[in-house]
């Protein structure tokens, strides 16, 4: 599928761009969580942020 395949393109592309934000975001869901949580993350895109 064309997605299967943009995806990593897409993924490295938001994170040139947008990687500060992305960066701290992640910082800030990772202090508002507790290692045994679960976590749902839907209609994301491409879940960059699951990923890091």
């Amino acid at each position: 599928m064309f997605w299967d395949n943009a995806a990593p393109l897409y993924d490295l592309i938001e994170y040139v761009y947008n990687g500060k934000v992305i960066r701290k975001m992640c910082r800030t869901v990772t202090a508002l969580t507790a290692p045994h949580d679960t976590v749902l993350e839907c209609a994301c895109g491409t879940g960059i942020i699951s990923k890091l």
